[in-house]
């Protein structure tokens, strides 16, 4: 993300009008406890913490802001003529959402694994944390396309997400390990 960018949205951020990025609703079963410190800062309280119930979260909340992305494109684009950026793209972060397509597969996969390998079926429960990470959109899709933009500009994907979608494809027998 350019400097630029950064800049202005971080001047956006300063707006009492701008949006926060969506955060859990805390509704799956398999939950932090309330207030429990988190490996990592990115990782929201409220998401599951087993190693399958958390990639299928991830999946679930990267697999709505993939479709945002294009209600949100032309609020994108004029961001990008406000504030300019280095990156030369005829589609503003074109090339990003390819890539996060290609992690939304690696989180289906590491699933599909744990689900083949678990002795009981956990495809109900998948569902559910998948319904869980979509859910965290819920609040922001609802807000003016342009705080929806903002929004979506400033989410990212946990790191966790990744390393536990590897871990689960490598040991998908793990699948109820805490992340």
């Amino acid at each position: 993300m350019s400097l630029a960018l950064l800049m202005a949205l971080a001047i956006l951020q300063a707006d009492a009008s701008a949006v926060q990025p969506p955060a859990p609703d805390g509704s799956s079963s398999a939950q932090a406890p309330a207030g429990a410190p988190n490996e990592t800062e990115d990782v929201p309280l409220g998401a599951p913490t087993d190693n399958y119930g958390f990639v299928s979260w991830c999946y679930g909340a990267l697999d709505e802001y993939l479709a945002i992305y294009p209600r949100v494109l032309p609020d994108l684009k004029d961001i990008d003529k406000a504030f300019g950026s280095p990156v030369q793209e005829d589609v503003p972060y074109a090339k990003d959402v390819a890539l996060e397509h290609k992690a939304l597969d690696r989180f289906a996969a590491a699933m599909q694994a744990a689900q083949k390998a678990s002795p009981q079926p956990i495809d109900d429960q998948g569902k559910a944390d998948v319904a869980q990470g979509r859910a965290i959109w819920a609040k922001v899709e609802a807000l003016p396309s342009r705080q929806l933009a903002d929004a979506w500009l400033f989410w990212g994907v946990p790191i966790r997400c990744e390393t536990t979608a590897k871990s689960l494809t490598e040991h998908p027998q793990e699948a109820h390990a805490s992340n």
